[in-house]
């Protein structure tokens, strides 16, 4: 019995990172603490759980922030959560830019239909 059950790994990692890089961010050549957590598990029925938890606490740390008047709707699309909106932080005539591209290049859409998982444009 002893290895049949293993509690869950949750690690929470802190950065003080200097948002230094060229674009339309409010933030930049400023210093922000960017926070980053990553769960590991054993049993599958354990999932929706997990997720379901860590989803609760990225929302209610992201909630202390706005009231602090210290958050970012910024999040680098690489490590977002299949809930989050990765656009959201995008200034709004760079996602219609993009959309106009796709249309441009694929006008009925097959690509991203086809194309499972990841963060789409949208209409």
């Amino acid at each position: 019995m002893s290895g049949a059950w293993k509690p869950p790994l949750i690690s929470v990692c802190f950065v003080l990172h200097h948002l230094s890089f060229r674009g339309h961010h409010k933030l930049i050549g400023v210093y922000v603490l960017v926070w980053q957590f990553s769960t590991g598990w054993a049993l599958a029925q354990d999932d929706l759980r997990i997720k379901a938890w860590s989803q609760q606490l990225a929302e209610k740390l992201h909630a202390i922030n706005v009231q602090k008047g210290i958050a970012s709707e910024f999040v680098y699309m690489g490590d977002a959560g299949e809930w989050q909106n990765p656009y959201a932080g995008f200034p709004n005539e760079n996602v219609a830019r993009m959309r106009e591209i796709r249309s441009s290049y694929d006008p009925h859409g097959i690509f991203s239909r086809l194309n499972w998982g990841g963060f789409k444009l949208g209409l």
